[in-house]
């Protein structure tokens, strides 16, 4: 991994409305991930740092360090992206309610292992919608370079440690049985989720039930069906014992958007 993790520079302070090439499904589905990501990746540093002091083996030790910074600054990213979405109007705190009040009970209710469990099977989840937005260009083919750099760069990152939650899940002897159970209910509420924030912002829009949005939809769920069987594949990957992140070889990815990523950040 990245010892120093790869920096965001030249920073968005504010953007359109409709920031997706004239498509506010699009944009709407983006923000909704991103109206989601500072309250899970809270979740993923605290169920993380609980187990950071238990933690004997150095190179696991560095690795969780560094997952705690990358997502400090996802953190810190995303929370800023939802200023600009709340400055357009949006309420993101009513949008993201129910998905806060999921994570809210799941904290007071679930025991330490369970919550890493809940972060493994999210982490694997972000990993694999890193996988296909880096993989397919048409994810983010209509966005402009400010608001597409953002989120390569977070795809990026996520690729980068997408195995140290579940490293450090194995060293603290989590079951398989935990981590197959945590999976099928972050698989099921994660996309029912995105859909409840996706309808939100299209009624505080007013777009939701016009002919022009329904197209726009229709064109979402064709990209979708393009990457489906993949998607399928790199989840059900999660449900085999012998499962592992690395198993997937993503270096490629790595290797070709750490460059690219570079060029977009430059110093002021």
């Amino acid at each position: 991994m990245n010892k120093k993790g790869q920096k965001i520079c030249d920073k968005v302070t504010s953007m359109p409305k409709v920031w997706w090439k004239d498509n506010p499904v699009m944009t709407h589905f983006f923000n909704s991930l991103s109206v989601l990501l500072p309250v899970g990746e809270a979740f993923f540093i605290k169920s993380v740092k609980y187990y950071e002091k238990k933690i004997t083996k150095e190179s696991l030790l560095e690795d969780v360090r560094l997952f705690l910074h990358q997502e400090a600054q996802h953190h810190k990213e995303h929370s800023a992206w939802n200023d600009m979405i709340k400055a357009q109007g949006h309420n993101v705190e009513a949008v993201g309610r129910s998905f806060n009040l999921f994570i809210k009970y799941g904290q007071k209710y679930l025991t330490p292992i369970q919550l890493l469990a809940f972060t493994v099977a999210s982490e694997h989840v972000t990993a694999v919608l890193a996988r296909i937005v880096l993989s397919n260009p048409r994810w983010l083919d209509g966005a402009s370079k400010e608001y597409r750099r953002i989120w390569l760069w977070h795809a990026f990152e996520e690729l980068e440690h997408k195995a140290v939650a579940f490293d450090l899940y194995q060293n603290v002897g989590g079951s398989y049985f935990l981590r197959v159970f945590s999976f099928l209910q972050t698989s099921l509420v994660f996309p029912l989720f995105i859909f409840e924030m996706m309808v939100k912002f299209s009624l505080k829009d007013k777009i939701l039930f016009k002919l022009r949005t329904w197209r726009q939809v229709f064109d979402f769920g064709l990209l979708v069906g393009k990457d489906f069987f993949k998607i399928m594949f790199y989840i059900g990957e999660f449900l085999l014992p012998s499962f592992h992140p690395k198993n997937h070889n993503d270096e490629g990815l790595i290797h070709h958007y750490g460059p690219l990523l570079k060029k977009f950040c430059r110093p002021t």
